[in-house]
Parts: C-alpha cells; structure tokens; sequence
C-alpha cells in the first residue's frame, strides 16, 4: 500500500500584500504597544499605591494600640489624677502652689 502525500497537490503562490494590509498590520503593532506601555504604567501606579495603603495601615495599627493601651489606662487612679491636673487644673488636697510674680 503505497502511501501518497496529500501535500505534493497543493501548490502555495505568494504574492505581495498590499499596501493597505500593510499599514493594518504596523497600525496593530503601534496600538499593541501603546496599550502595552498604558498597562505597564497603570500597573506600577497601582503597586505605588498598595505600597502606600501598607504604610498607612502599619501605621494605623500602630496608632490603635497606642489608643488601646490608653482606653485600659483610662479607669485607674493615676489616669484620672492625670486628667484633673492637665485638663482641668485641679490639684490633690494640700499641694501649695506658687506662681512667680510675672
């Protein structure tokens, strides 16, 4: 059984393309490349940006602990003599206070 090749019966003719064909394909190219640059560009604004929510992040929980650990202070003795001297100026029974004449 002999077998023939189906590919020997086919006979390719090149011809040029045209002009038009050509001007499509380089337009598709500067368009592919274009969008190519306008994603590389959005990609790296994004990453700035997730870089800057991080830091923002870090530094809000740096500040809710902070805020914790004051609110678990807030009940005690100290804090409260604390509040009464600073905020409203008061003094524990029997301080002396001196005020140099200005």
């Amino acid at each position: 059984m002999a077998q023939t090749n189906i590919f020997r019966k086919i006979h390719l003719v090149y011809k040029p393309s045209s002009l038009l064909t050509k001007a499509v394909i380089v337009a598709a190219i500067v368009l592919s490349m274009g969008t190519m640059a306008l994603l590389s560009s959005a990609q790296q604004d994004a990453q700035a940006q997730a870089e800057a929510l991080r830091l923002q992040a870090a530094r809000l929980e740096q500040e809710n602990a902070l805020l914790e650990e004051r609110i678990a202070q807030l009940g005690t003795i100290d804090s409260v003599a604390v509040i009464a001297g600073e905020e409203l100026g008061l003094v524990k029974p029997g301080t002396v206070i001196i005020r140099p004449e200005a």
